[in-house]
Order: C-alpha cells, then sequence, then structure tokens
C-alpha cells in the first residue's frame, strides 16, 4: 500500500525545492515540472494505527449493523402497535390467551437464546484475548445452544396445530402467530450469521486486534433476545 509522501515544484535554474526527510520508493524529477515522491507505509505501523481507530471507535461493531437494529426495533415497534390495538380491542381474548400456549416451550426459546447470546460474549473476550481455539469452542456452543430455538419453535408449531391453535382459534392467537413468525425469521437470520461467523473464526479471518464481524454478529443476537424477551412477556406470562 502506498501513500502520496511528497509534492513539490522546482523553477528551472533555481536549485531550489521541497526535500523530504522521509526515504523514498519512487521519484521523478524534472526541471520546471512538478515532483512526486511516493513512500510505502509500514504494515506494522498500518496494523497498529487500525487498532488504535478500533479502539478510539465507541460503536462495537460494524455501523451498517447498527443501522439493522435500528430497522428492525422499528419493525417490531409497528408489530408490538398492533399487538396493543388488538389487546385494546378484545381483552377478553388476550386475557385468557396465554393459558392456551405451550408455556414450556416459551421458556426452553428464552433460555436457549439467552444462553446462545452469554456464550456469544464469551467467544468475543477470547478473541479478544488472541485465544482463537477457545473462541471457536464458545462460537460453536453458542451455534448449538441457538440452533434449539428454531428446533423448539418448529416443535411448539405442531402443538399448537394439535391443540387446535390455529387461524380460527381468535384474534389472539393470530397476532401471535404473527409476531412469533417475523421474529423466527429474524433469529434464523442471526443463526445463519453465527455459522458463518464461526467459519471464520475457524479459518482465521478475525484475530485480536479486528473482529467488529463477530461485535456485529452478537449485537445483532443480543437485539433479538430483547425482543424475543417482550414476546414471551406479552404472550406467555402478561397476556
Amino acid at each position: 500500500m502506498q501513500a502520496l509522501n511528497r509534492l513539490s515544484v522546482q523553477q528551472p535554474g533555481s536549485g531550489h525545492g521541497f526535500v523530504s526527510p522521509s526515504p523514498v520508493d519512487a521519484a521523478a524529477v524534472v526541471d520546471g515540472a512538478v515532483t512526486i515522491q511516493v513512500a510505502a507505509i509500514d504494515p506494522a505501523t498500518e496494523s497498529i494505527e487500525t487498532k488504535l481507530d478500533q479502539r478510539l471507535d465507541p460503536i462495537p461493531g460494524h455501523r451498517g449493523m447498527w443501522v439493522a437494529i435500528c430497522l428492525e426495533f422499528l419493525e417490531f415497534a409497528v408489530f408490538f402497535a398492533v399487538y396493543f390495538s388488538a389487546r385494546w380491542s378484545h381483552p377478553a381474548d388476550f386475557a385468557a390467551g396465554a393459558a392456551k400456549l405451550w408455556t414450556t416451550g416459551g421458556v426452553l426459546i428464552t433460555v436457549a437464546m439467552v444462553s446462545s447470546g452469554w456464550l456469544l460474549t464469551r467467544a468475543l473476550r477470547s478473541i479478544a484475548q488472541d485465544r482463537r481455539a477457545t473462541a471457536v469452542r464458545w462460537m460453536t456452543a453458542a451455534l448449538i445452544v441457538g440452533a434449539l430455538y428454531p428446533l423448539t419453535k418448529v416443535f411448539e408449531w405442531q402443538w399448537n396445530l394439535a391443540h387446535g391453535l390455529d387461524a380460527r382459534a381468535g384474534i389472539f392467537v393470530i397476532v401471535y402467530w404473527y409476531l412469533t413468525i417475523n421474529h423466527f425469521i429474524h433469529a434464523s437470520w442471526g443463526l445463519l450469521g453465527m455459522a458463518w461467523c464461526t467459519a471464520r473464526l475457524a479459518s482465521g479471518s478475525y484475530s485480536a486486534s479486528d473482529h467488529r464481524g463477530l461485535h456485529s454478529l452478537a449485537t445483532y443476537w443480543h437485539a433479538t433476545d430483547l425482543v424475543w424477551l417482550m414476546m414471551f412477556a406479552l404472550f406467555y406470562a402478561y397476556a
């Protein structure tokens, strides 16, 4: 990687010009013309600057992921508005709704999501300490535990259908399906990202100085956790 080191103008016959004290890789000197000198940047210096930039950045991960998370929160804000509007219009249906659901399934999903989020934080701590092998183990554990969410959710859907909780079961069940399916889609994206980041971590793509991709993944998963905790309270506990 090269950077422009010096730009000087030399007058014909003057013998004067601006001289750079630093070493250069190439120089073109022509009387009466622009003289350009280019110097190479030391890779070690570049690595230190990259690390410093990351430490000075108060936002963990990539900014694009934070934009995506804000959009996700905006999307679920609309969904929760639908929930509270329906609850306001049909209080009796929502008061009796929680007893119809498979509460054990909701608890298992909560444990799986929160536990996998904690395992992700352990993986981040390990890679920050340059312990790649340990970080890979934590990431693999997070992926396995997180995968319990879709497995449990599919089983819960089958349980719901077996107990008549379909679109004909009333407004509470309709809103429940509407929100939980949308959350399932977002969590599935997170699991795919977790699998991708695990593979990249194992291949050496992340280091102690640059693991912003893992930060982005963990931030997204924690945001998805937060949304689920709200849904668990509204459907399984509070309703």
